[in-house]
């Protein structure tokens, strides 16, 4: 064991990527990349991470951040629950621990939107503690390494990556336990990958039992994704000098609390005529025309067709009723927290 410890760490001191979050060991920091990342690409979190952190250097900054300004911080990287969940994280921090990350397992254990890996992988990068972290990736390393062949989300899978990870962190070669973690991460990401795993180029090659079976592609044995669902929606652009009419999707909806165009229903199609679902939702009559653009758009488990229609006499904002949230706006402005679909929809208009 300590020989596997001390290759997959000189592997990582050679290969690993140089990510911004990779560079720190703040606490806060740490647990803002481990809530981005989750099921979002690295490119896109490397893209938001900087800036998050530097409006929001601690977790007293956030825990005061407006719903519209969590909204806007959180842009581009979907999943908005995430979001105001470590929010609401951050306003028990300040109001339980002094505004500080604390060091206790239990303690981060216990706070919104932390389950066993996030708490594994704050404690263990941020605090040097000797916790797994188990991701997506560590699951399929370990499942093709020690030939698990039951799911790797089942009880017995991961009572043995546990005991493996805690084998490698008590290792004479370890120093930091974050570090083991991370490079167990990064070698499933980088090497060990679901398809054509770059076996080569393994610093485990030699201890791994999938490889020396011929069997690597074969696991992990998991039940696989369900199949997404296609769906085909309208939205509507009604435009007004350089702004376009928004309105709040209500809570409850995938992403609520943010401005989206008047739809027929997104994700889910809810009505199948645009002109009545304006007239139902917004209080006014609105012409439109037929369907000049379309793109692909894919939320969660749904993959949309959405066609775009645009208003032949766009509303004045005072024929709007009063009761409804809707605004005219540019979603262009940082201070607005428009969906992906507003500015998609506009981008191929401007190109049409």
């Amino acid at each position: 064991m300590s020989e596997r410890a001390a290759s997959l760490l000189a592997w990582y001191a050679q290969h690993r990527r140089d990510l911004p979050w990779r560079r720190t060991k703040n606490p806060w920091a740490v647990w803002v990349s481990e809530i981005m990342l989750q099921q979002t690409r690295v490119d896109a979190v490397r893209e938001r991470f900087e800036s998050f952190v530097v409006k929001y250097g601690e977790p007293r900054a956030f825990a005061a951040a407006t719903d519209d300004e969590v909204l806007v911080a959180w842009r581009g990287l979907g999943y908005y629950r995430r979001a105001r969940s470590l929010r609401d994280a951050a306003r028990i921090v300040v109001a339980e621990h002094e505004g500080q990350v604390p060091r206790d397992s239990t303690a981060l254990r216990n706070l919104p939107g932390i389950g066993e890996y996030t708490q594994g992988a704050i404690g263990s990068i941020a605090f040097d503690l000797p916790l797994p972290a188990i991701d997506g990736n560590v699951e399929r390393l370990l499942s093709r390494t020690l030939w698990i062949e039951i799911d790797p989300k089942s009880r017995d899978a991961r009572d043995r990556m546990r005991d493996e990870i805690r084998t490698l962190h008590t290792s004479a070669h370890v120093s930091s336990p974050g570090d083991v973690n991370q490079a167990l991460m990064e070698l499933g990401a980088m090497i060990c990958t679901p398809r054509a795993p770059k076996c080569a180029q393994c610093p485990w090659m030699l201890f791994c039992e999938a490889h020396e079976r011929g069997r690597v592609e074969e696991l992990p044995r998991t039940s696989g994704r369900s199949k997404a669902t296609a769906v085909e929606t309208e939205v509507l652009v009604a435009r007004r000098e350089d702004t376009v009419l928004m309105q709040r999707v209500p809570p409850g909806e995938i992403n609520a609390g943010q401005y989206c165009l008047p739809t027929l229903g997104i994700p889910i199609r809810r009505e199948d005529d645009l002109e009545q679902s304006v007239r139902r939702s917004l209080g006014v009559h609105v012409r439109i025309g037929k369907r000049t653009a379309s793109f692909k758009h894919a939320i969660t488990k749904w993959r949309l067709t959405v066609h775009v229609r645009e208003a032949l006499d766009p509303p004045p904002p005072d024929a709007i009723a009063a009761d409804v949230d809707a605004r005219y706006g540019s979603p262009r402005n940082d201070d607005v927290p428009a969906t992906t679909i507003v500015r998609k929809a506009l981008r191929v208009l401007d190109r049409r």
